[in-house]
C-alpha cells in the first residue's frame, strides 16, 4: 500500500465571539474538488509476479541438399569405388 500526501488549503471564515474576540472557523458551505494523478512504478517484489510460460522454441530448418559433392581420390586424382563400382564421397 503507498502512502498519498496531498495539502490542502482549508477555506476560512471570521467570527466573533461572545468577549468581542475574532476567531477563525472553517467555512463548512464550501465543497472541494480533489484531483490526484496517480503514477504507476512497477517494484518487483519477487513472489507476486506472474509466471509466463516461454514459447515453444522453433526447430531450426534442416539443411538442404549438399550443394557440392567430394570424392575420396588417391594421388593420381582417380576417384575411389567400392564393390558396386560407386564412388566414395567424403562427408
Amino acid at each position: 500500500m503507498e502512502v498519498i500526501k496531498k495539502k490542502i488549503l482549508q477555506i476560512v471564515t471570521t467570527g466573533t465571539t461572545v468577549t468581542g474576540g475574532t476567531i477563525i472557523i472553517p467555512d463548512l458551505s464550501v465543497v472541494y474538488h480533489l484531483k490526484i494523478g496517480l503514477k504507476q512504478s512497477g517494484h518487483d517484489i519477487g513472489f507476486l509476479d506472474a509466471y509466463v510460460e516461454p514459447p515453444e522454441p522453433v526447430p531450426p530448418e534442416p539443411p538442404g541438399p549438399p550443394t557440392e559433392t567430394f570424392y575420396l581420390v588417391d594421388s593420381a586424382s582417380n576417384p575411389y569405388v567400392d564393390d558396386n563400382n560407386d564412388n566414395l564421397t567424403y562427408e
